[in-house]
């Protein structure tokens, strides 16, 4: 650890303690990265989402030579929907040479056909499928992200505060001991004179030498304490570039604070707040959310498969009459898996 000990006359201000929370949620290495996780679930969103771009697909078959030989293009743009998970979708297609007569629908006018159409899942990927599901999941993963920061921060706060009081009884206690030193001292004096006018015993300086020796011992204690103390909260308390900045004994408060009359609010009260609240609470909640989307996809994936779709198409150009009307095609697709 790279420790700063600040030495200018606005650094010797008394520490507060809205300095070192402020300072802990600013640089705090565990906030940030609780942050990061928050970003990774903003990015898990966005990847979901991601699910529902549209894809384009071109294919081009060359049938040559061959008995038969000719050539078809068909590209495609599909579109996903999150309405009842149906999907819309356009396309071209061109197909010319000496086209088998059991592959006639290969076929197009000059100018190649043009078609649309959707497809609707009626029963399984209808009221969910696996994007939408998905997307869902990762909002509420953006809850649970929140829920962790606001733990981590309530957490690393109640350290840093926990630490900082420490210092500050750190450093009450170092004073305390030089009082007592000071006196212990004092009498020494005292005493030292009323021995050698014979007033009180010998045995009388002597053991005022042992306090003075019992009381420097705890002087040192006492500055030893200090100094873990303040390394301890240096941990909290950091500079604009995130190094720890160890705080000097002249940043000590010069007294402690009255203690503060709390107002007794109703435990139901408190209870209902807490339950409301707490970021446990939410992150369990969305969590859980997440489990009944899981279950609710699950279900659904073991529904046979009805899908309906309609596609309408148009030939362009020139070509065989019966290329020149528009086609519109209607078609239903069930899925049963045997050993469902």
């Amino acid at each position: 650890l790279v420790l700063v000990v600040a030495a200018n006359s606005v650094a010797e201000a008394p520490l507060s303690l809205d300095e070192v929370l402020s300072s802990t949620a600013r640089a705090y290495p565990l906030l940030a990265a609780a942050e990061q996780r928050r970003l990774l679930a903003s990015a898990d969103l966005l990847s979901a989402e991601g699910g529902f771009d549209p894809s384009w697909k071109t294919r081009v078959n060359s049938f040559a030579p061959s008995y038969y030989p000719y050539y078809t293009v068909d590209s495609v743009i599909e579109v996903p929907t999150t309405l009842w998970g149906t999907n819309v979708f356009g396309g071209y297609r061109w197909g010319r040479g000496d086209v088998p007569p059991y592959y006639g629908n290969v076929e197009t006018a000059r100018g190649g056909e043009l078609r649309a159409g959707a497809s609707v899942p009626l029963l399984r990927n209808g009221p969910i499928d696996r994007r939408r599901a998905t997307i869902e999941q990762s909002k509420l993963g953006q809850r649970v992200a929140d829920g962790d920061l606001a733990l981590v921060r309530i957490d690393v706060m109640r350290a840093a505060a926990y630490r900082y009081w420490d210092w500050v009884m750190a450093g009450r206690r170092l004073g305390i001991a030089k009082e007592l030193l000071t006196i212990a001292q004092a009498r020494d004096e005292a005493v030292h004179r009323r021995s050698q006018a014979g007033d009180v015993a010998e045995i009388d300086k002597v053991d005022n030498e042992r306090a003075i020796a019992e009381r420097t011992e705890r002087v040192v204690a006492s500055t030893r304490f200090l100094d873990q103390a303040a390394i301890a909260l240096s941990l909290f308390l950091r500079d604009s570039q995130g190094q720890p900045v160890r705080p000097t004994p002249a940043r000590l408060p010069p007294h402690l604070p009255e203690p503060q009359h709390l107002h007794e609010a109703p435990f139901q009260g408190e209870l209902e707040r807490a339950l409301s609240q707490r970021p446990e609470i939410t992150r369990l909640r969305a969590q859980r959310k997440q489990l009944e989307i899981e279950r609710t996809w699950a279900e659904n994936q073991a529904l046979p498969a009805l899908d309906v779709g309609m596609t309408a198409s148009r030939d362009l150009g020139q070509g065989d009459p019966r290329f020149a009307r528009t086609e519109v095609a209607a078609n239903v697709l069930l899925d049963v898996p045997l050993q469902r």
